[in-house]
């Protein structure tokens, strides 16, 4: 993957580019950033350039044998590493073991997310980890000479999964053997041992530019009506996976979902509007992970436009959202509106972490009411 086809993250690029061409290309680096913001693609463009045999001051060349190889993940220099589950009880699975799976889900999708990934391993119930044995291998592998190219790169996506299993690379990510790039990509740091970060060099990713985000909708969805491109742009809070699920009708879904919530949520306590939100709960819980972020994503953005209109006057939601802004702007005060895009932020944090739907969405919605009704 080049570096053009990373969409927006402008500085992050030249930040890179930076340190490639001075010779402070980190032999350790660490990618933070949240879902949808580019870490694992900016990963494997970092990979490709790197072996490129013709690049030039800001990109890989994309056409030369090893291109060619890094694009269709089968260099024999780049590792990849990424959340496995054991197929039959007992098992300590490999990357390796799934390469197929990745290679495939991973061209269709750069931007793939940790739910996409185990849904496409058959998953089911299954949580995704790095294990030991995978430690030892990427330990074991980068011992080895390079087979054709400058540069050994070892890709770990979502090195949060890591654990304590981590401490099995402390030694080779602080002195790996010459020639040997380590490109950790993660969502959550927080979760990084702290003797992994101490090790590496950090390199944060913003939100993708909504710029960016607008174009690279008009490209790839070829949304004809700028007006849409732009609304999708703003709504996905600077993710692609979101703005790729809002341009593909999730949108108004999105909305009338939501604005039903805000209904119940904001109506005075009666039996119509308890057996209401018990239904609305249990239909968000059937929902999958994807769409339930989507549906909160959507509902911070709503929050957001209803504080900017009680502030500044200005009010980005379109049509019937954009009269229901309006009428809870007028009718909350501030502080109420605040509480709610608190609570709604927190609820989209612990979905996001694959807390339990059902319980996350009983309790935020009494939250919302108690907001709503104080």
């Amino acid at each position: 993957m080049q570096f053009a086809e990373v969409i927006g993250q402008e500085g992050a690029k030249r930040k890179l580019m930076n340190m490639i061409s001075s010779g402070r290309m980190p032999h350790a680096l660490l990618i933070s950033g949240s879902e949808g913001s580019g870490g694992l693609p900016l990963a494997f463009a970092i990979a490709q350039y790197l072996n490129c045999e013709n690049p030039s001051s800001t990109d890989s060349c994309g056409e030369c044998a090893s291109c060619v190889k890094s694009r269709r993940l089968i260099h024999p220099d780049i590792f990849y590493t990424y959340p496995t589950i054991a197929k039959k009880s007992g098992d300590k699975p490999l990357s390796a073991e799934f390469i197929a799976e990745w290679r495939k889900a991973v061209s269709e999708n750069p931007y793939i997310t940790y739910n996409e990934w185990l849904d496409t391993i058959g998953a089911e119930t299954k949580q995704g980890n790095i294990t030991t044995n995978e430690c030892h291998e990427i330990v074991r592998r980068i011992s080895l000479k390079s087979y054709e190219s400058k540069y050994k790169v070892q890709i770990v996506w979502l090195a949060e999964l890591l654990r304590e299993t981590g401490n099995v690379l402390l030694k080779s990510i602080e002195e790996p053997p010459p020639g040997t790039v380590f490109v950790l990509v993660t969502e959550q740091p927080e979760l990084i041992l702290t003797t992994i970060l101490s090790r590496t060099q950090l390199l944060r990713l913003p939100p993708i530019e909504i710029e960016a985000i607008e174009t690279a909708l008009q490209q790839k969805l070829e949304l004809d009506k700028r007006g849409s491109a732009t609304e999708i742009a703003n709504l996905s809070n600077g993710s692609w996976v979101a703005a790729m699920e809002l341009g593909q009708n999730e949108q108004i879904e999105s909305e009338a979902i939501f604005l039903a919530w805000l209904r119940f949520c904001a109506g005075k306590f009666s039996a119509q509007t308890a057996s209401g939100l018990a239904t609305w709960i249990d239909d968000f819980q059937t929902l999958g992970r994807e769409k339930q972020k989507l549906l909160l994503q959507y509902g911070l953005f709503f929050i957001q436009n209803c504080l900017e209109e009680k502030t500044t006057g200005n009010n980005r939601l379109q049509q019937s959202a954009l009269e229901a802004s309006k009428k809870i702007a007028a009718k909350y005060p501030l502080q109420t509106l605040e509480e709610v895009h608190k609570v709604l932020n927190k609820f989209h944090y612990h979905i996001e972490r694959n807390a339990h739907a059902k319980i996350a969405a009983m309790s935020n919605s009494l939250l919302i009411s108690e907001a709503f009704n104080a």
